[in-house]
């Protein structure tokens, strides 16, 4: 006997991509789910928003067609009907997330050198004192 759960015919799951949100269609029928903009400049902003960094390296056809947020992640102002939620205005920007931290900056990562790092011998390498 399978474990797994069966799908309506022609269902899919739907999950909220944004990180520390559990949110899906399943478990939350009430919320909306919108696609990732199509637009390459303001994917990689919700992408930035959503504090999802893995996804910075995939197209926006692939946020397009596989990733979404629902919408517990918008301000009232981005609906065009913000008492059912449903639609969003053209300008919609994701704003309200469950981290403590601002986006990251789309800059380089630098390595941090731990302080003590560079005062322990490598290994295999003799030390003379």
């Amino acid at each position: 006997m399978s474990n797994t759960k069966k799908l309506k015919p022609g269902g899919t799951r739907v999950y909220c991509s944004a990180c520390n949100c559990s949110n899906s269609k399943g478990s939350r029928p009430e919320l909306s789910f919108f696609r990732f903009p199509s637009d390459p400049k303001r994917s990689k902003e919700w992408v930035v928003s959503c504090r999802r960094e893995d996804l910075l390296i995939k197209t926006s056809e692939y946020l397009y067609a596989n990733c979404r947020l629902c919408s517990e992640h918008f301000e009232d102002c981005m609906f065009v009907n913000p008492s059912r939620k449903n639609r969003l205005n053209n300008t919609a920007r994701p704003s309200i997330f469950n981290v403590k931290n601002p986006p990251p900056k789309l800059g380089r990562k630098r390595r941090i050198l731990d302080r003590n790092e560079d005062l322990l011998p490598s290994k295999g390498k003799e030390v003379a004192y």
